[in-house]
């Protein structure tokens, strides 16, 4: 029988089955209680009450019962009402709308999953083999033909969630804007994953080396088990990441997880951990298909391991990673089925000595690992990589091989530990993921049976402080690497990465992704400074980007020096309004959390309805929520907006108390007034000098207490704190759900990433503006309370003593009255968030630091045009280069005293965008020198830019040119000789 005659006839065995299930007595079923509930269920739709019967007749049901009730449930009409899924559907499975059964034991699941095995024998067997002509097409990369295949399989055999993993295998493989990538991707969305279906998107990533795997098994695997609405959605993500079972009880929730997706789906789970592992001797299964089942399985299991597609992208130094990534798209595969078995008995995190693990696990890891009995085994040069050997070899191994033998001494309880530091040095930089995968007490146990030096213990305890956030392990790690730093490179923390990277690159990478804004703020024994943070870590993202070869890295550190010159320029703060450095706050979040807010960018639509729920008892309880995880990420950035002492709140409060501001706004007009009582005393009425002296010294002591105690961030030693950094105080809930679900809704766009980092820095305005409002009424409270001098009554004057203590009393009142309005002032949200920079400000700072290479630059410079003009947002960098450009080459070709014109203006533009021109003239000694500029400038704008940023030309003008070729913002230079100067007019793009 050829498949199409097959296939032509199934319509009428189907109907000659339903037939037959229609005339079927629930009298063959044995037990007595289980016909009951099932009459019960008869022509039921699906409810509550519904739920609670089948899971009572469930909980009774005998192997034996198992195949009546199986085939009565799916095949009789009087049980279509309860709409369980199709074992072969049309559309992909929803699991939300599914019901929740109770876990049935194994050998119950089995027996119902027999029974319809049996019904659909035939159908099965030609899937399996449909399946099997699928893999051997995508082993030849044949996609093409491959998704002919996927379709015929859709039509007839409907979806299934392993013809979702071969299509997803084809997309990871194909080349973007390919046919078959285009073609894979309708089927994709067709199953969910433009919509983030978590299994969809899940699968496709999981196949990426483009996003972190850990990551997303972190979010996917490890979610709650009533997450998403069902424990089928629990299952299926779990088992995208652990395919292989080791428990029953798992083993049979999978099974039933697998039946609600497709009969296909429970069948393939069935065969890869019985006939692919150990012919189900593990669980004491004697009989788990049938022969012809079987036989179509073992030639679907046995097809050639397709090393060649498993090993492709990636990283060329851990090539068994990707093997491992793609092996969930291949499990199928015998081989593929005990690799798995093995790997994930190790690759999984780790919270104890967790070792031995399971029978079969441990097994096939002992007999894995034979030749290695210690980590300094491991800390061996590899040669030349082998994929998959039949026993591992550390001398032919790759990254990930490597970590799970590191695994596995570190669990072994009677494997040798002891290690050098620079066999440590070779272990960290030959492996991977460790902070994800050994735990606090595993790495506790490797300092304790080891000598370790300073370099031993800092890569320990980083390895610590990432696996737990620990701020007591993350100071323990700073005095680690202060002390290191000191000791071998005099402090320099650049020549310490710049000489680990000469021995151990990826332990190099490793560490300075420790090393951001915050981890340096605290290093005060070798940044002394607190002004100089900023320039270390320009230094440090510029060694980097030198080092690794890695452009924005030194984008980056070129951006954050501009800004610490335009703030050194503009001298301090404008404190007029509580204030952040938004830029540095945004750098610290794509330090911090940019990886994150990737992964939730790809991940399944939060629903609006599930985010209005978002509460401290959500998070808690179910942690691994997309929209919980990013109210976490909330959390992080609003307690580093407020907490921050570098560019924060804490910063502003600061600058505001430890330097004085607050206690000289309060008090200095104060002190002036007690200073004019100080000097009448002698005549001054009877009893003021006196009681104003008193007043004075307790205000003083309440505006002290206040700057002490009240205008803080509440924490353990600030408890009376005015500003809270907990986003769920208050009434900040619904702020804190408005903002999820906006930056949901904006990863809908392609420019989502940047969007919700502006979201985030939006809402933490919004978050603290509670804490300043209480801060701006505890202040006018203070003045009513303590802030006025008291009543006048008190001194029982009259006539003219009491007309001069009133006047006294009145100018103090005046005077703390102005003081506490301006105080009030400074709690105000600032009118401008966005990075900006007024004009003048940027041509100041590029006089400065151009003068720093020639100090004897003195120009004269001539203004005109509009008065001032603030730049907001990136593009005041670009017009910092730009400026930058002309104004070195005024100082290298021009006299010291040189005349400089500088013109500033806006043009009105069209549909929003306004034109930015900046004209900067030079005056020309001579005509001959004016045609030298000319010919000079002529030519680097129509010559070659590509070499504009590699070579140091002498006029600058080929850089201007580059950036008039590859910068949007710059529109057009406009030239121009005349009247014994040399001009150029920029004109760059506003958005108004």
């Amino acid at each position: 029988m050829t498949y199409s005659i097959y296939l032509g006839a199934q319509n009428a065995l189907s109907d000659q089955l339903v037939s037959k299930w229609s005339d079927m007595s629930i009298t063959e079923i044995r037990s007595q209680a289980v016909r009951g509930f099932m009459r019960g269920l008869q022509n039921k739709s699906p409810s509550a009450d519904t739920l609670r019967t089948m899971n009572r007749m469930r909980g009774m049901l005998s192997i034996q019962d198992a195949k009546a009730v199986a085939n009565s449930l799916h095949g009789d009409v009087v049980y279509r009402k309860l709409a369980l899924p199709h074992e072969f559907p049309n559309t992909p499975a929803n699991f939300d709308d599914s019901l929740p059964f109770d876990i049935l034991s194994l050998e119950v699941e089995i027996a119902m999953l027999h029974a319809r095995q049996e019904t659909n024998e035939s159908k099965l067997v030609s899937a399996i083999k449909q399946m099997a002509v699928l893999s051997n097409q995508i082993l030849s990369e044949q996609y093409s033909a491959a998704l002919d295949t996927v379709e015929t399989i859709r039509s007839h055999f409907g979806y299934s969630i392993r013809l979702l993993n071969k299509v997803a295998f084809i997309f990871a493989q194909s080349p973007p804007g390919s046919e078959s990538s285009e073609r894979s991707k309708v089927f994709l969305d067709a199953c969910g994953m433009s919509t983030r279906n978590f299994l969809a998107r899940g699968v496709v990533d999981a196949l990426s080396a483009n996003y972190n795997y850990l990551s997303i098994r972190n979010n996917i695997a490890t979610r709650g088990k009533l997450e998403m609405g069902s424990r089928f959605s629990h299952d299926l993500g779990n088992w995208l990441f652990y395919p292989i079972q080791t428990d029953a009880t798992l083993f049979a929730s999978q099974l039933q997880s697998h039946r609600m997706a497709s009969l296909i789906d429970a069948t393939y789970v069935l065969l890869e951990n019985t006939r692919n592992i150990d012919d189900g001797a593990r669980f004491n299964i004697n009989q788990f298909c049938s022969p012809s089942l079987v036989e179509a399985w073992d030639g679907l299991s046995s097809i050639p391991l397709p090393l060649h597609l498993l090993t492709k992208g990636g990283d060329s130094k851990d090539p068994g990673f990707q093997v491992y990534r793609h092996s969930i798209s291949w499990l199928e595969l015998r081989p593929l089925s005990l690799y798995r078995a093995r790997c994930d008995a190790l690759y999984r995190v780790s919270e104890e000595h967790d070792f031995p693990i399971d029978t079969l696990s441990h097994s096939l890891t002992s007999d894995y690992y034979s030749e290695v009995g210690s980590l300094s085994d491991l800390a061996v040069e590899r040669g030349q990589m082998e994929i998959l050997p039949k026993k591992y070899n550390p001398q032919r191994d790759e990254t990930f091989e490597r970590t799970l033998a590191l695994l596995y001494i570190i669990k072994a309880p009677s494997a040798d530990k002891l290690l050098t530091t620079p066999q440590l040095l070779i272990l960290m930089n030959s492996t991977r993921d460790l902070d994800s995968l050994i735990s606090v007490g595993e790495l506790d146990s490797l300092l304790l049976e080891n000598t370790p030096d300073e370099m031993f213990r800092t890569i320990v305890l980083t390895l610590q402080a990432r696996r737990t956030g620990s701020a007591r392990l993350a100071s323990r790690l700073r005095l680690a690497f202060e002390k290191l730093v000191r000791a071998k490179h005099g402090g320099s923390i650049v020549d310490f990465f710049a000489d680990l990277a000469g021995k151990a690159p990826d332990v190099a990478r490793y560490l300075f992704d420790v090393c951001d804004e915050r981890f340096l703020d605290l290093l005060y024994d070798i940044i002394p400074e607190n002004a100089s943070v900023l320039q270390v870590r320009a230094d440090l993202l510029r060694w980097y980007g030198n080092a690794f070869a890695d452009d924005a890295f030194l984008e980056r550190a070129r951006i954050m020096e501009i800004d610490e010159r335009i703030q050194r320029v503009r001298g301090t703060i404008d404190d007029t309004r509580i204030y952040v450095d938004m830029v540095r706050f945004s750098h610290w979040i794509q330090d911090t959390h940019l990886d994150e807010i990737n992964a939730l960018s790809r991940e399944r639509r939060a629903d609006p309805r599930d985010i209005s729920l978002i509460s401290p008892t959500l998070v808690a309880e179910v942690p691994s929520l997309p929209e919980v995880r990013m109210a976490k990420v909330l959390q992080s950035c609003f307690q580093t907006f407020c907490e921050s002492t570098h560019f924060g709140i804490a910063a502003y409060l600061a600058r505001r108390i430890r330097h004085g501001t607050l206690e000289g706004a309060l008090t200095a007009r104060v002190d002036e007034l007690m200073s004019d009582i100080d000097e009448t005393a002698a005549w001054s009425p009877p009893g003021l000098h006196g009681f104003a002296s008193a007043w004075s010294v307790s205000y003083r002591h309440k505006v002290l207490d206040l700057g002490t105690e009240r205008l803080h961030i509440r924490t353990k030693s600030k408890p009376r704190g005015l500003i809270n950094a907990e986003i769920w105080s208050g009434k900040r809930e619904k702020i804190v759900q408005n903002t999820v679900e906006e930056i949901f809704r904006n990863f809908d766009h392609a420019d989502g990433i940047p969007l919700a980092v502006g979201a985030i820095q939006r809402s933490c305005w919004q978050l603290i503006q509670p804490d300043l409002d209480k801060i701006r009424s505890s202040l006018a409270g203070a003045r009513a309370l303590w802030g006025t001098i008291g009543n006048i009554d008190q001194l029982k004057l009259t006539g003219d003593d009491r007309r001069a203590a009133k006047e006294l009393f009145s100018r103090i009142n005046i005077a703390t009255d102005d003081a506490f309005k301006t105080v009030i002032s400074w709690f105000h949200q600032p009118q401008e968030m966005a990075p900006s920079a007024p004009l003048s400000i940027l041509f100041e700072a590029v006089i400065r630091e151009v003068q720093e290479s020639y100090p004897r630059f003195q120009p004269t410079v001539k203004l005109s045009g509009a008065s001032e003009i603030t730049l907001t947002g990136g593009v005041y960098h670009i017009v910092y280069d730009a400026l930058f450009i002309l104004i070195g080459n005024a100082a290298k070709h021009c006299p010291e005293h040189v005349a400089i014109l500088r013109r500033f203006e806006i043009l009105a533009g069209n549909e929003n965008k306004n034109e930015l021109v900046v004209t900067i003239a030079t005056e020309c000694s001579s005509a001959s020198q004016l045609e030298v500029v000319r010919e000079c400038l002529q030519a680097a704008l129509s010559g070659d830019t590509s070499l504009a940023n590699f070579v140091d030309q002498k006029s600058g003008f080929l850089k201007l040119a580059h950036m008039l070729e590859h910068s949007r913002e710059l529109l057009r230079i406009v030239p121009d000789f005349s009247g014994g100067y040399f001009q150029l007019a920029l004109h760059f793009e506003l958005i108004a």
